[in-house]
């Protein structure tokens, strides 16, 4: 047979258009259903993408409120300390000024006891400086 009388292998002829144009529509059918199934994997990565970005929003928020309020209470707590140690230390001086007052009372209510106290206190720290010197001399 001869290959331009033959239907099948002839491409001028219908049958073999049909065919040609049945196998391009069939293919541009798959390219189509390739295409909408790729642009819904797009669809869905780009809402996973979205879900992902707003969760770590949130939690990015929620640790920097937490981080804030954990600043704050440490701040609050060192002015807290800086006030207890302010208080102690007016509280060392107002102590420190009052017995300064009452020696200053008893020393010149009674001079001579003041006198005999001071000696006395005086001849103990020498002792026992005398006896700490010795105690470390070798024997």
């Amino acid at each position: 047979m001869n290959p331009t009388t033959n239907p099948s292998t002839n491409p001028s002829s219908p049958e073999s258009a049909r065919a040609m144009t049945d196998g391009i529509d069939h293919l541009a059918s798959r390219v189509d259903r390739s295409l909408q199934h790729v642009q819904q994997l797009a669809g869905d990565a780009v809402q996973t993408l979205a879900n992902q970005a707003g969760a770590i929003r949130d939690e990015t928020a929620s640790a920097m409120s937490h981080a804030a309020h954990t600043a704050q209470k440490a701040q609050d707590m060192a002015h807290r300390g800086i006030d207890k140690a302010r208080d102690a230390v007016a509280h060392a001086r107002h102590s420190a000024s009052e017995l300064r007052d009452q020696t200053s009372r008893r020393v010149q209510a009674d001079p001579m006891k003041a006198v005999l106290i001071a000696a006395a206190a005086g001849a103990a720290t020498a002792l026992l400086l005398q006896w700490v010197a010795h105690a470390r001399q070798p024997r």
